[in-house]
């Protein structure tokens, strides 16, 4: 008796897709095991935090130095020293942290022992092409 070929689904980075078992790096899970496949999404909140107090900041230095200038302007030398490179400083690395702060794509593998956290990715497309082959491999398992 022949066993019936497997049929890969996805095999790219490290992930292998069969229908008979998923491979994520070197674990390998049995899909009929599978009962269900989850994905979930996660951002870095310290980060976009951390850019937006930096952000506040250098407009709050900002504002210091425009109302000081207003006020009297014989300090304006000494304040523009100190607060024009603060505020562009820490409104710049604000603005990157912001920029940078991307989220993070999980897939988790719902199993009989529970759900387990399998892959995580900054590239929403391979996240996606190892759901959509998880997804045939559940149908077409053995």
């Amino acid at each position: 008796m022949s066993q019936p070929k497997e049929k890969v689904f996805y095999q790219n980075h490290g992930v292998l897709i069969t229908n008979k078992r998923a491979v994520f790096d070197t674990t390998t899970y049995v899909v009929r095991n599978i009962s269900s496949v989850t994905a979930d999404t996660s951002e870095k909140t310290t980060e976009k935090v951390f850019g937006i107090l930096l952000l506040v900041g250098g407009i709050s230095l900002l504002a210091f130095w425009a109302i000081a200038f207003i006020s009297d302007p014989q300090y304006i030398t000494a304040l523009s020293l100190v607060c024009c490179p603060l505020a562009g400083l820490s409104t710049a690395i604000g603005g990157v942290l912001l920029y940078t702060a991307k989220k993070t794509f999980h897939v988790s593998l719902v199993l009989s022992s529970g759900e387990i956290r399998v892959l995580s990715s900054q590239n929403e497309e391979f996240i996606d092409e190892v759901l959509d082959a998880l997804d045939e491999a559940l149908v077409e398992r053995d």
